[in-house]
């Protein structure tokens, strides 16, 4: 076995803090901060404390020739490599490499050399040393240094504090688990609640104050930590199932609010998830009076977080059986029909609820009750009339949607013009299928007025067809894009602009390569369509296309890089279509000009030795 030096110094040499994990800056922070303490090298091992919110335990090993770490904070538990971690292989570092460099870690001659070599040996004890030593104390003794380790290793005195009171019973165990968990919930929410975990406004989730992070995910291991206990509680205590379900119930109420909001914590959602679980087992193992658990499951849905309950009459169907699910749906309506009208405009879970029912039962006129209650927006309409189509009906579909786009089409403020495509679209889909075509062509017709484009043209089109009135439609599409793509003035360079690319596309779409050559050469179009061009038309219109990818090649080259990627796409467009016309000597010539000129850019110079363009 070598020394401890040579055993560590692979790994450790090739420590670095820039490589990949997240705690390394803080971690260096750490060590040279002095929160590294009691230090132990061993053979297999470098054993630390490392002082954080608590004092944490950390370890580090070798494994698969790599340093690997453990440690108690809440990141080390779940297996990363913390910051406590970084901290310890620093100083490790620092300790067994860096420090027989210095001078003063020279022995100065042989006698000095030897009282080192005698101190080492003499202050190494091993494990089977140790453990004959403590053999020999007294129970007392082993009793106060036991309850020492265990005061500072949080997680050995927890381990013992549960024993105890396990041994008291399962309702004074299941009560205990109650108090942690309503604690860790309330902490898991709150930090929900104020962002800590949020990735808006530039900080990700482990930010630079990770120590309030930290306290989140040490409050959701412990709210988890709870939980597993529980479940093993509700295995072999089936009794408790009930204490069980109701702590499940008092833990979402902590967490209500706060899991709502559009920024909101994994933990929050994970530990959600985890009591709804929970409460499913539970329930189903306490099997509840029927109609007294519709009305608390009723509650809940209700109240507790959005994203436990939503499903609930499905989740606890066999639990309720027919007279508590009858029950729930008797409640639910009672409630919604005792809303005024701006509560029911206002309180979006029981209208969810009764909408989900309506919906269930195939009834269109609770739906269409419920949905109609609240028509501020096309939306709304839209939303209304695909029910109606769900519900196979589609008379009722065409009405409402009617009704909508007359509504707001023009009104100020609402929308503006253009905003109504989809449901156009919509309500033209509709009138084909009552064959009004000439109906339907007309609302395609004001899409394309609104958004001139392929995909537009092409719905117009296609009723068009069906209608045999195709030639005039497009001969006045075709106007109606150029005179709007006229009435564009062409932008200062770099800003966003207009050009006649959509016409170039719907012309080549049409296989119309001469017209759309001649738009493209006498009209502003952006560099990409000249491309598709090109590359579509590169058979029928061969010099056509070599121009554009040489003059896309050659006029986008002094502006590019470090990253000649795209440079080399464009110059392989131009060199294919030379080659393919026989011509291959001209792409070498401007290859070999190219480089003379360009020679002091060594990334383009690399890129095209890559290719094998030049030697």
């Amino acid at each position: 076995m070598g020394s401890l030096k040579e055993i560590w110094s692979g790994v450790l040499s090739e420590f670095r803090l820039g490589e990949g994990t997240y705690g390394r800056g803080r971690g260096a922070e750490y060590a040279r901060s002095g929160r590294v303490q009691k230090i132990e090298v061993g053979e297999t091992a470098i054993d630390a404390k490392v002082a954080g919110q608590r004092l944490y335990a950390t370890r580090l090993v070798i494994r698969n020739g790599r340093l690997s770490g453990r440690c108690s904070c809440p990141m080390g538990v779940q297996g990363d490599f913390c910051k406590h971690c970084v901290a310890v292989a620093l100083v490790a570092k620092q300790q067994l490499l860096a420090g027989e460099k210095t001078p003063s870690a020279q022995p100065t001659d042989g006698m000095a050399s030897a009282r080192s070599a005698k101190k080492e040996k003499t202050a190494q004890v091993t494990q089977a040393q140790l453990r004959a030593h403590l053999m020999s104390w007294e129970k007392s003794a082993l009793v106060d240094l036991l309850f020492k380790v265990a005061c500072t290793e949080g997680k050995e005195l927890e381990a013992i504090r549960f024993k105890l009171v396990a041994e008291r019973g399962p309702d004074i165990l299941t009560a205990h688990l109650r108090e942690k968990l309503l604690s860790a919930a309330k902490t898991v929410a709150e930090s929900s609640e104020s962002g800590e975990d949020c990735d808006y406004g530039g900080r990700g989730r482990y930010g630079d104050d990770d120590e309030l992070d930290n306290e989140s995910d040490a409050a959701y291991t412990d709210a988890d930590t709870c939980l597993k206990k529980l479940t093993g509680v509700l295995t072999t205590h089936p009794a408790q199932a009930c204490a069980i379900r109701l702590l499940c119930e008092e833990a979402l109420q902590v967490m209500d609010k706060q899991v709502d909001d559009d920024c909101c914590s994994e933990n929050a959602h994970a530990l959600v998830e985890s009591l709804a679980t929970l409460h499913v087992a539970a329930a189903r193992q306490e099997n509840p009076e029927p109609l007294a658990f519709a009305a608390k499951l009723l509650e809940l849905d209700l109240t507790s977080p959005a994203t436990a309950f939503g499903s609930s009459r499905k989740t606890y169907g066999r639990i309720l059986g027919k007279p508590g699910l009858a029950e729930y749906i008797r409640l639910a309506r009672a409630k919604w029909a005792a809303l005024s009208d701006k509560q029911k405009r206002e309180d979006w879970r029981l209208k969810r609820l009764v909408l989900e029912l309506a919906e269930d039962e195939q009834n269109l006129d609770a739906v269409m009750a419920i949905k109609s209650a609240k028509l501020e927006s096309l939306f709304d309409y839209e939303a209304l009339a695909k029910s109606c189509c769900d519900m196979r009906r589609d008379d009722l579909a065409i009405e409402w949607l009617e009704k909508g786009l007359q509504k707001f089409t023009g009104k100020a403020g609402s929308h503006h013009r253009g905003t109504f495509s989809s449901e156009r679209t919509f309500l033209a889909g509709l009138y084909i299928k009552a064959k009004q075509h000439e109906r339907a062509l007309a609302l395609l017709w004001n899409n394309f007025e609104d958004h001139p484009y392929l995909e537009t043209y092409r719905a117009v089109k296609a009723v068009a067809d069906k209608l045999g009135s195709w030639t005039e439609w497009r001969e006045k599409a075709q106007t109606h894009m150029k005179a709007h793509l006229a009435k564009v003035e062409p932008l200062a360079w770099g800003a966003a602009r207009r050009d006649f690319a959509p016409l170039v596309e719907i012309l080549l779409w049409e296989k119309r390569d001469g017209d759309a050559w001649a738009v493209a050469q006498s009209k502003p179009c952006n560099l990409e369509m000249l491309r598709r061009l090109a590359k579509q038309t590169a058979a029928s219109h061969p010099e056509a296309a070599l121009a554009v990818f040489r003059k896309i090649a050659l006029d986008t080259l002094p502006g590019s890089g470090p990253n000649y990627d795209e440079t080399v796409r464009r110059l392989d467009d131009w060199r294919r279509q030379l080659e393919t016309m026989g011509r291959q000597a001209e792409f070498d010539a401007e290859i070999a000009r190219i480089a003379v000129q360009y020679k002091t850019r060594r990334n383009l110079t690399a890129a095209l030795r890559k290719k094998q363009w030049i030697g």
